[in-house]
């Protein structure tokens, strides 16, 4: 796992190899499968990125995140994405 629904977000993430299936619970329901980010094979020359509204703004991840086979991901921390705006606007 990821992340959860419900988590505060404070990173944003960029898949280099592998899947992740993100998954919404609405109305207290089971989670229910709304999107697969990636494949092994699609990924090449590609960098598909989820977890960014985080950056943003401080509410809760709409989804949960979840590895569905070996995946390589490049993790950016808020703080830094600041840093790094504030530098380069």
């Amino acid at each position: 796992v990821i992340f959860k629904q419900g988590d505060v977000g404070d990173r944003f993430y960029m898949l280099v190899e592998g899947r992740v299936d993100m998954a919404q619970a609405v109305d207290g329901q089971a989670p229910v499968h709304v999107a697969t980010i990636g494949d092994a094979e699609d990924v090449k020359g590609e960098s598909p990125w989820f977890g960014a509204v985080s950056l943003f703004k401080h509410v809760p991840r709409s989804t949960s995140a979840l590895c569905t086979q070996r995946t390589v991901l490049l993790v950016v921390e808020k703080a830094h994405f600041s840093a790094f705006i504030e530098i380069v606007p």
